[in-house]
């Protein structure tokens, strides 16, 4: 009976790992197509894109190095298989590093193109959310919220005056 359970086990994983695989190269080969399309129409957000794809696809490439660990037969494959999913995890990291040094670099452009250069960097992000709500006629739930925080004493009152 265990082993049955142990052979069931085996092929999920094995099965798993395939279908986490096969997303992981789909993801990136989309987003190798994509960046080729925005390289040729000279999309600004190039990098981006193609960083976010190939990061979503260092995911399920992660995913299936975990599953991987759980059909291990011996110390050597383990060592191979935790080097594996260390060496994937540090690209994740430098990938998603240089994400977030790509979006705060397309803010700082923004705002430079707007001439707020002399704002603070700490500023900056909040003006930069500020300046996106409005622009797309978005509602900024911060003020909604701040807005309904105030006691009734602070909100202006109506005067009637005869």
């Amino acid at each position: 009976m265990f082993e049955l359970f142990e052979e069931f086990i085996e092929i999920l994983a094995n099965w798993a790992i395939l279908a986490f695989e096969f997303v992981g190269i789909v993801v990136l080969v989309v987003a190798g197509i994509k960046g080729i399309k925005d390289y040729f129409t000279k999309n600004p957000s190039i990098r981006l894109n193609l960083a976010e794809g190939m990061a979503l696809a260092l995911e399920f490439k992660l995913g299936s190095e975990i599953l991987r660990t759980v059909i291990v037969r011996d110390v050597r494959e383990l060592y191979f298989t935790a080097m594996l999913v260390l060496l994937r995890a540090a690209l994740t990291y430098l990938i998603h590093w240089e994400i977030d040094y790509e979006v705060k670099s397309k803010k700082r452009e923004e705002l430079n193109n707007i001439g707020l250069e002399q704002i603070e960097l700490g500023d900056r992000d909040d003006v930069v959310d500020k300046l996106l709500d409005t622009r797309f006629g978005r509602q900024n739930e911060k003020l909604k919220t701040e807005a309904n925080k105030t006691s009734p004493s602070e909100k202006p009152t109506k005067t009637n005056k005869d």
